[in-house]
């Protein structure tokens, strides 16, 4: 058995010996109805249970006391048969007998001092008790948190499908906005004069030799685009024109012509369109000057759709890396 052991049991014998010495249990038969009765003050399960807990207390304390006492009195156990015997039953001897006479001696009863020594087992448990609560609170808060994120999740996902829903529309509509519109692109700054609207309406029809009534077309507004003049650079000019029709016979006029160029510069002449639409037809650049290069006719579809005809057949593309992909294996 182990020494540590042999002291424990020794510790829990001092104490029910103890227990009986202060008549924790008396049983005393009543003479004069011959019954028996009990003048017991506590319960028997709790005195077994203190008795269990200051016997580990106890125990505890026992091993650090001879730890320390071993060290301190330079017991070296190893050396010879006869210290390994004789010292630890002293040990124990001496232990047992300053045990029981600080028990006996001390003021507390054995009840009180079984208490005294529950106190913080009973403490801890309302640690514990009081943890185990705040962990479930927190533990609920988590639950919640986690169900509201979800919400706020489908939420999020519905108004970022409006937001699309929202922001085409209100590209379509801009677009439409502009569908009288054409931008002139190339013309040096200063050639429309200080009457924009009057130069374009017989510009136009010279230009691209088209035949109108009285020689001119009708304009409602023409501008530059808005920002400073910049050195070396020409703003483009943005014209609103009445009629449609008069839109289509241009682009029909600049397609058929094909370069157009006034005082040795050469325009260009283009729908006018939004930036997102512009910037998307700008993509296909690269796959524009590959199709010029082998003499194939494109044209761009709203908003942004590249298409020509290979080998008999029509293809449009979205994307540019599309149309490159299949240039190159049809190359």
């Amino acid at each position: 058995m182990p020494f540590y052991s042999v002291c424990k049991l020794l510790v829990s014998t001092v104490i029910v010996k103890l227990i009986f010495k202060h008549k924790f249990f008396l049983y005393l038969e009543d003479r004069s109805s011959g019954t028996l009765c009990s003048s017991v003050k506590y319960e028997s399960f709790f005195i077994s249970v203190g008795v269990t807990w200051f016997a580990g207390r106890l125990s505890c304390k026992i091993r650090a006391a001879t730890d320390n006492y071993f060290n301190h009195q330079n017991f070296i156990w190893s050396k010879t048969s006869e210290n390994s015997e004789k010292c630890p039953s002293q040990f124990l001897k001496s232990l047992k007998a300053g045990i029981f006479s600080a028990v006996v001696l001390s003021d507390q009863t054995c009840p009180e001092l079984i208490i005294r020594l529950l106190n913080p087992g009973i403490k801890i448990e309302l640690r514990v008790e009081d943890n185990t609560k705040r962990i479930a609170e927190t533990e609920n808060r988590i639950s919640d948190g986690e169900d509201r994120t979800t919400t706020l999740e489908k939420k999020l996902a519905e108004l970022e499908q409006k937001f699309k829903i929202l922001t085409d529309r209100a590209e379509d509509n801009e677009n439409r906005s502009r569908r009288d519109n054409i931008r002139i692109l190339g013309l040096r700054e200063g050639t429309e004069g200080n009457q924009p609207v009057d130069f374009f309406a017989t510009w136009l029809p010279d230009v691209l030799g088209l035949e109108t009534k009285r020689g001119t077309m009708k304009i409602d507004r023409a501008h530059r685009a808005l920002g400073p003049r910049k050195e070396n650079y020409n703003r483009p000019i943005i014209i609103k024109l009445h009629n449609f029709s008069d839109k289509q016979r241009i682009l029909a006029a600049v397609r058929k012509k094909g370069e157009i160029s006034y005082q040795g510069d050469k325009i260009y002449i283009r729908q006018d369109l939004s930036t997102q639409v512009r910037e998307a037809r700008r993509q296909f650049n690269g796959v524009c000057e590959r199709l010029i290069q082998r003499g194939l006719r494109f044209q761009m579809r709203y908003p942004a759709s590249l298409c020509f005809t290979f080998n008999g057949e029509e293809r449009c593309f979205k994307s540019p890396r599309e149309a490159e992909e299949f240039l190159s294996k049809n190359g």
